[in-house]
Parts: structure tokens; sequence; C-alpha cells
């Protein structure tokens, strides 16, 4: 019975873990709020992460556990970082500014990631007295390039007619207390929405690189046709999932 209870407790906590994707969850929505469950399942916890197959993080007091697959800080601070380009803005962020809304320990790799873009010449660092700021590359490109004029909005726009951030957000909030993870799936997102996809795909990228929201990948094998339709493609990668900041 005891080896029965391990593969069922194990399974539901990598099952979790899986729906959480890179945000993670801490230890009383993975075990049970009740200190008897976790004590009964801490074993088994304990031994994902010693095989390596979930990662420990936080602090001791209040840990964060996450699927190995998803952990990829560099990669995610990186990725968070490039979003906040507003092509054809020429905004300044310090270093701080940058991390906004970055879990702990995707901002633990915040300087490494900002070094690897500058490195590639997709940051400026522009340095004022003592302080230094940032700058996208991608985000001034619009603004020194010769070339014919951008084509007018389409129809689908961002900005069409009778499609708002609120919305989105009042929608947002939905799918949250349905399923109860902060990284929600683009397509359960439309559904509560409303906004067809033309419309809500470009609004969701448009605040990607304002700060406000996050994408994630999400499991792609997993996904069904709908929610691949729904995914948004950044940088050539698709991502299934979006977190609100």
């Amino acid at each position: 019975m005891a080896t029965s209870n391990t593969e069922e407790w194990m399974a539901d906590i990598l099952s979790k873990l899986e729906a959480a994707g890179p945000i993670g969850l801490k230890k009383s929505l993975l075990l049970g709020k009740s200190k008897k469950a976790q004590a009964a399942k801490l074993a088994d916890l304990e031994a994902l992460v010693t095989q390596r197959e979930v990662v420990k993080l936080g602090t001791e007091k209040s840990p964060v556990f996450v699927l190995r697959r998803f952990y990829h800080p560099l990669e995610l601070a990186y990725t968070a970082i490039q979003a906040k380009a507003l092509p054809g803005t020429a905004k300044l962020y310090t270093d701080k500014e940058l991390g906004t809304g970055l879990a702990k320990h995707v901002k633990e790799q915040l300087a490494d990631a900002i070094r690897l873009l500058l490195g590639e010449k997709k940051l400026i660092r522009v340095q004022r007295g003592r302080s230094a700021y940032y700058l996208h590359t991608a985000a001034i490109l619009p603004l020194v390039e010769v070339g014919p004029a951008p084509p007018p909005p389409k129809e689908t726009d961002a900005h069409a007619p009778g499609v708002s951030w609120e919305q989105v957000q009042q929608a947002y909030e939905a799918v949250v207390r349905a399923g109860g993870y902060s990284d929600v799936l683009i397509v359960d997102l439309q559904r509560a929405s409303a906004i067809p996809l033309g419309q809500l795909k470009p609004l969701l990228i448009a605040q990607s690189r304002a700060g406000r929201l996050a994408p994630s990948r999400g499991d792609w094998s997993l996904a069904d046709a709908a929610a691949r339709e729904a995914a948004l493609e950044l940088q050539g990668e698709p991502y299934l999932r979006v977190r609100l900041i």
C-alpha cells in the first residue's frame, strides 16, 4: 500500500508542477495545507528533488518547487528583458526596472542576462552621472531606419473597436479563479474574454512588451490544436500561456 501511495503522490506532484509551469508551486499547494498531509507526502517530494526531476527554489522557510525542465532562469530573464522592448519608443530602464515582475530565482540571473544582451548589442548601456540605464536596440531601430512607411493597421489590430485591456484582465481573473494557477492558457483566456484571436494576440504581445504580462511556453507536446493555434510566437518560439504582472 505504501508503494502504491508513493507512486500516486509522486504522479500528483509532477502533474501539479506541470500545470504550474516555470513559476512553480509552494509546498502547501503541492502537498496540501494540513501538516498531516504534508508529512505523509514530504518524503516523496524530497525524493523527486534528489532524483533531479524537481528543483527546490526560494528559502528553507518558504521554498518553491518547479519541474527541472522548466528551470531555465537565465533564459527566462533574457526573454523577459527582451519583451519590455517597445519598438519606436526610446524608453530607458534601470536594471531594477528590467527585473520587475520576475520570480526570485529568475531575478538572480538578471545581471547575466543583461550582460548577454549587451554583448549581442540588443541592449545599449547609457550612463548619466553615476546612474546606468538600458535601452533596447529594437526600440530605437524604427526611429533611425530609413525605409517605406509602415502599412496602415489591420482591422484585427490590438486597438480595434470593442477590445480593451480591462476586458482581458477580467477574463484572466476568471480563468485564474477557475483553475487556481497564475499562468493561464491563452486559449482559455480567449474563450473567457470572447475576443477573436486576431485581436487578442496582438494585444497580448503589446502588453508583454509594455511589461504588463509574462508569456511562458507551457508544454507543446500536451497542447491540443486549439491551444497551439492560440499560442504567441515570440523570437520564433511558441508561448502557450501568459501571466499578468
